[in-house]
């Protein structure tokens, strides 16, 4: 992150000194100035953080946001719920979590356990009222597509009409042995960091309760999204 707001605050005063003809205008800069005019991330920032479709959003949501979420773990120790959104390797995170519970347990070893999620009929608001979890983590900031998920029945359930995206309440991810939960009945959700859905972006398959069979999901195309954008 400091890498990508030095490069920022660098871009930014090279292109004021560029147009005010006190240093020579680069093709990075000129794409920079192009992409402001044009609300566009200029290719040069892009290279160095995350995907986004207009500048609006990659500022905002992106680096103010994911800076304000990680000062705040920084200074006010580790949250009780994280957005995962706002990790640039949200793979890792969750291994560092599957290795967090295995050496709370004696015996176990990485090769032996899988991830394990429930989704939780509580908001984020709730988990901050709630004692930090001694095993495993809280995760927000995901959505549904295809699909939505019903409090009441505890399980997936058809979009409402129009609606491409639905926000899925805290999703408890910790990791259990390999056999210790029958998960058949589960829909093997699989989760990607935006709408594109490519290996690139693919993350991991959390496991989500459902009153019908698990193939209609699958067949309907849901999934789970950390950006709607």
């Amino acid at each position: 992150m400091q890498i990508i707001i030095k490069l920022t605050r660098s871009t930014l005063l090279q292109l004021e000194l560029a147009i005010a003809g006190t240093v020579i205008m680069t093709p990075d800069l000129v794409d920079c100035a192009n992409g402001l005019f044009d609300a566009r991330v200029p290719a040069a920032w892009l290279k160095k953080s995350w995907v986004a479709p207009t500048l609006g959003l990659w500022f905002g949501i992106g680096l103010c946001q994911r800076t304000g979420e990680l000062e705040s773990w920084l200074t006010n120790g580790r949250p009780k719920s994280f957005w995962l959104t706002g990790y640039f390797n949200a793979q890792g995170f969750l291994t560092a979590v599957q290795q967090e519970v295995t050496r709370r347990h004696q015996g176990w070893s990485l090769d032996d356990i899988q991830v394990y999620t429930e989704v939780q009929n509580m908001e984020k608001e709730d988990a901050e009222r709630k004692d930090r979890l001694e095993e495993g983590v809280y995760i927000w900031g995901l959505f549904l597509e295809a699909a939505a998920w019903d409090k009441k029945r505890n399980s997936l359930v058809d979009a409402p009409p129009k609606m491409l995206f639905c926000p899925v309440p805290l999703l408890f991810v910790t990791a259990i042995k390999r056999g210790e939960k029958k998960l058949s009945a589960d829909y093997s959700c699989p989760c990607y960091t935006i709408p594109k859905r490519t290996g690139q972006f693919y993350i991991f398959n959390a496991n989500i309760k459902t009153d019908v069979v698990p193939s209609t999901w699958l067949l309907r195309g849901a999934c789970l999204l950390c950006s709607k954008d």
